[in-house]
């Protein structure tokens, strides 16, 4: 089963993705939480998982770092980036490094 971690500061965001949606239907395993960057590449190396949804801005090591340590690896883990900034200078950062997609806040739930 594909693993997913939710990565974003604001913790009614991460249980609502988490509640959301059906991820077993889908084949997903929830894999856990984070808060914040560094504590997300911790579980990363923990769990190891395949699909990574986070946040941009958070303390504590954000999006794009978190991002940037996770592609020094090259586990071909996939990221989507979900945002409340629209600003091009984080899509583009995040482009850089190979995110699947950036997704801007507040996300419909289809």
């Amino acid at each position: 089963m594909t693993k997913l971690l939710i990565v974003d500061d604001d913790e009614f965001i991460r249980t609502g993705i988490g509640h959301l949606v059906d991820w077993s239907e889908l084949g997903v395993e929830l894999a856990g939480f984070a808060k914040s960057g560094n504590e997300a590449y911790a579980l990363f190396l923990e769990k190891q998982p395949e699909i990574i949804l986070t946040d941009i801005k958070m303390p504590d090591g954000n999006g794009l770092e978190l991002i940037e340590k996770i592609r020094q690896k090259d586990w071909g883990t996939q990221i989507v980036v979900l945002s409340g900034y629209d600003d091009f200078n984080y899509v583009r950062q995040a482009m850089k490094f190979q995110v699947e997609d950036y997704l801007l806040k507040p996300v419909d739930a289809d």
